[in-house]
């Protein structure tokens, strides 16, 4: 986003996110010290495309006397520290407010204004309370939130007074760990001295800390024929393989995160190994044959045979 226009200096703006600050204090004074002090300002939103192509949109700002808006009892504290697991309907607090106007148009219903990214919160209209939504906070999509709350009277138009509460999120261990693939089919040589590498299996945790940290272990080695490196999910070879005596592996490996509760996800591992020429032709028995005298050149004589594993 890009702010511009003739009184653009009175503001900022959040590039990223759009929102809009004053810069200062605004008074009325600053426009000869009428009820119809108005700043003009141009929006512009560009996207991140190859060619990037952008819109524009006009903002004015009317500021109006201070003692018409409504006013918000600040709650004893408007920063909170929540863990993402914390259930829907958990109330993180409750604004009161009341308009200076009488009747019915002095009526304050609230809203979230800003900053509810995932529509994380939601805030009753009548009594101010402040809650997690079914959606609930996700560390992984918001580490905090940067919400605007607005009390606004029933006027025509409405007023409003916004104030802005900060909720820090914290991780926790709602995400298991997942196998770029959920089956490898490494191949190797039979014969070869070990320790051989076989294949590197990985994992990816999208938590944060140890939450997401993982190590592997192997449930199912072959009956010892490889063994895992914990940290980097590499696979060996603990002796020469034999083809002829097992001629594929099927192993299981297990992802482990480091948080609480555990959480894991598998993989399969299919070996198979591969022929060399390591033994040579037999003769399954001892030949022994008559032939005439006198045979003619090219006569048959014998078939031999042979097998080689």
């Amino acid at each position: 986003y890009f702010l511009s226009g003739e009184d653009v200096s009175k503001f900022t703006m959040n590039k990223e996110t759009g929102v809009i600050k004053a810069a200062r204090e605004l008074r009325l004074e600053d426009n000869g010290g009428g009820d119809d002090t108005v700043y003009k300002l141009q929006i512009q939103a560009t996207d991140g495309g190859k060619e990037p192509k952008s819109a524009s949109a006009e903002l004015i700002v009317k500021l109006w006397p201070r003692h018409l808006f409504p006013i918000i009892t600040a709650p004893t504290d408007t920063k909170f520290t929540l863990s993402e697991d914390v259930a829907a309907g958990r109330v993180i607090t409750k604004l009161s407010a009341s308009s200076p106007k009488l009747g019915a148009v002095g009526g304050v219903r609230f809203a979230i204004a800003g900053g509810n990214i995932g529509d994380a919160l939601r805030m009753d209209a009548n009594t101010g309370e402040v809650l997690v939504s079914g959606g609930g906070l996700d560390y992984e999509t918001a580490p905090q939130y940067e919400v605007w709350v607005e009390a606004r009277d029933s006027d025509n138009p409405p007023l409003r007074t916004v104030l802005q509460l900060i909720i820090n999120v914290t991780d926790a261990n709602d995400n298991p760990p997942v196998m770029e693939s959920s089956l490898y089919n490494p191949m190797i040589l039979e014969e070869e001295p070990p320790p051989q590498k076989v294949v590197r299996v990985k994992a990816t945790d999208a938590d944060s800390g140890m939450n997401g940290r993982v190590t592997y272990r192997l449930s199912n080695d072959g009956d010892g024929a490889f063994s895992l490196d914990t940290e980097t999910g590499d696979i060996f070879t603990n002796y020469r393989l034999d083809r002829e005596s097992v001629s594929s592996y099927q192993l299981t490996v297990e992802v482990l995160d480091q948080g609480v509760p555990q959480m894991t996800g598998t993989s399969t591992v299919l070996v198979t190994v591969l022929d060399k020429n390591d033994n040579p032709p037999r003769f399954t028995r001892l030949f022994s044959v008559n032939v005439t005298e006198n045979a003619e050149p090219g006569a048959f004589v014998i078939r031999v045979t042979s097998s080689d594993l």
